[in-house]
């Protein structure tokens, strides 16, 4: 068998950057909770200087797994989005978990986080009658955070089964592909045509997106499409462009009004 071969760098320069970078994280993630922030900023600067790219690695991923082998890249980005979203004092304060939680809870809801300490932030906590309370952030608990979240995510109906197979396929694969469920959400809700799925992610992770969603819908064997045949059906082609296989057309023109554009048949 050959033996593998390093990339060759493609300058001295980006690929001593990049091995400072790894070091600095390699150091630092013996040091607990508290460095995790410090640990984001200098993935970030792998990933927003293309630094892997530079040194010759086809991909950030690619070269943390070597270098890192140890620590999941969903762990790394997971670091790096808090670091973006809050300072160090911040993330010392409140801790890498809580803070995580708080930004799925800014996706899934109308609200925005302050540049400053999210102290004050309203989290709206499921109460034991059903009616929420609202709590300040700084006040929650870990697992008051995760409540708020789940009843966040959990649909008002029950979903069909078939649907609900294929929403948990994407979620996972999304998961797995993008980084821990704190960083991307996936919603679903019944509506009048069908089931409605909402996924909410940063803008970078827009093409591995579009690599899941057809790794996905396209796969015969995989879970999701044979539990729901119209997916399977069309898993071969991609000229039938229904948004569900039950919308008909009187639905679609009715679509097209909601959103300013009346289709002409």
């Amino acid at each position: 068998m050959a033996a593998k071969h390093s990339p060759r760098p493609h300058s001295a320069a980006a690929s001593s950057e990049l091995e400072q970078e790894a070091a600095a994280i390699a150091a630092l993630l013996s040091q607990e909770e508290d460095e995790h922030w410090q640990i984001g900023v200098h993935f970030n600067r792998i990933v927003d200087g293309h630094l892997a790219q530079k040194g010759g690695f086809k991909t950030a991923q690619e070269f943390l797994s070597q270098r890192l082998g140890g620590v999941s890249h969903s762990t790394l980005s997971l670091y790096g989005q808090i670091a973006k979203a809050f300072t160090e004092e911040v993330a010392k304060k409140y801790g890498s978990s809580k803070l995580a939680i708080l930004l799925t809870y800014e996706k899934l809801t109308d609200t925005e986080i302050p540049k400053g300490d999210p102290a004050n932030v309203e989290i709206k906590i499921p109460g034991a009658g059903g009616a929420p309370t609202k709590k300040p952030f700084a006040d929650c608990s870990r697992e008051q955070l995760q409540a708020a979240i789940h009843a966040l995510k959990t649909p008002p109906k029950p979903l069909p089964p078939a649907d609900r197979a294929m929403i948990k396929a994407i979620d996972a694969a999304l998961e797995q592909a993008l980084g821990p469920q704190t960083l991307v959400v996936v919603r679903a809700r019944p509506s009048s045509l069908g089931t409605q799925v909402t996924i909410n992610l940063p803008i970078g992770y827009m093409e591995r997106l579009r690599d899941v969603l057809d790794d996905v819908l396209r796969l015969p064997k995989s879970s999701a499409a044979k539990s729901h045949p119209s997916i399977a059906a069309k898993s071969g082609s991609r000229k039938d462009k229904s948004i569900h296989p039950n919308v008909t057309s009187k639905q679609s023109q009715t679509l097209a009004r909601r959103n300013g554009n009346v289709r002409r048949s």
